[in-house]
């Protein structure tokens, strides 16, 4: 099955979620988040992911 658009995709990687934040919070990031809302098929979305413990106890 194939979409009729593609979905972009970027990975960063962020100190913690404080950071994060604070980028959201920047002029830059927030011009940008508007632009995305006016061209974008879709509304732009984000995945947050977690490190996997590296062991497993118990």
């Amino acid at each position: 099955m194939t979409s009729a658009h593609s979905s972009p995709t970027s990975v960063e990687e962020w100190a913690d979620r404080e950071a994060l934040d604070v980028h959201f919070a920047t002029p830059h990031f927030k011009h940008v988040a508007a632009v995305f809302d006016e061209i974008l098929v879709e509304p732009f979305g984000a995945t947050m992911l977690t490190q996997a413990p590296t062991s497993m106890t118990g």
